[in-house]
């Protein structure tokens, strides 16, 4: 079984559905892997969803007990310092492209510091809300994604902000997308302008989908599945040569394995974005 590559739209902002566990995903079958899987969108917005980030918060990666146990002995790089490698590996695409080459590697210092920040937790919150008044839109937005997978109360008034006044759509779809994120979220008079007026539809669906939640927040295991996602696993797919052997559970407790397909069809591996 062979990776293909596949198109991967990115958000002009990378959210990901992060927290969709609900009705608006179905896995058909699973699995066309690429060195970055990919999906496409139909529209503009909500394109930088990495697989990598999809397996840390829809449907749980595989975990690598012997990697957590060598985490706990590696210094954590402090938020800070994540930042700065994002700054510095993180570029960003010309108006209106909105795919990355195959061998752009950006997606992968993404994938690293949201794990660390999701490792420092509660510790990384007061460097990321600072970091959504940054005079760079990147940081912004990866600020506003990162946010939620830290589950603090205290960023939400910060976010709420950046919902109502961030010029830059994808920092406004991250930040639906952490408030749902991280519970408690209740329709009020600037939620139901924002879902009926914002210029992006992408945004006003991810409210929405935020809002659908009821106030339920995330579950504490979508979080310790980034935290103590492997690394080193993180470009075992590559194009060209057989996929890596994985294990996926959908959001109906359905488990799949890779090579329960081999030889007998073609697999894709999918993720439905809400909106799509």
């Amino acid at each position: 079984m062979t990776a293909e590559p596949i198109d991967h739209r990115q958000h002009d902002d990378r959210s990901l559905k992060t927290y969709h566990e609900t009705k608006h995903i179905r896995m058909n079958n699973i699995i066309e892997i690429g060195r970055r899987t990919r999906f496409k969108r139909s529209s503009i917005l909500g394109r930088r969803v990495f697989l990598s980030t999809c397996l840390a918060s829809m449907i749980g990666p595989i975990r690598s007990s012997a990697f957590a146990d060598e985490a706990k002995r590696t210094p954590k790089e402090t938020a800070a310092e994540l930042l700065k490698r994002f700054d510095k590996d993180w570029t960003s695409l010309p108006d209106r492209l909105h795919m990355r080459a195959v061998d752009d590697g950006g997606w992968k210092t993404r994938m690293i510091v949201l794990c660390g920040l999701a490792r420092l937790g509660p510790e990384a919150e007061t460097e990321l809300i600072e970091a959504l008044d940054s005079d760079r839109a990147e940081r912004r937005v990866l600020a506003a994604q990162g946010l939620g997978f830290l589950g603090g109360v205290r960023s939400k008034a910060r976010l709420e902000r950046t919902l109502a006044e961030e010029k830059v759509a994808a920092a406004r779809l991250y930040a639906a997308d952490s408030l749902g994120m991280i519970g408690g979220l209740e329709t009020n008079p600037l939620f139901e302008r924002i879902a009926a007026g914002d210029p992006n539809k992408d945004v006003r669906s991810h409210l929405k989908f935020a809002l659908e939640r009821k106030g339920e927040a995330i579950p504490e295991r979508v979080r310790a599945d980034l935290r103590e996602y492997d690394l080193t696993r993180l470009e075992t797919a590559k194009v060209g040569v057989p996929a890596p052997d994985f294990t996926l559970t959908d959001v109906f407790g359905q488990s799949y394995r890779l090579t329960d397909f081999r030889g007998r069809k073609g697999v894709v591996l999918l993720f439905i974005y809400g909106d799509t």
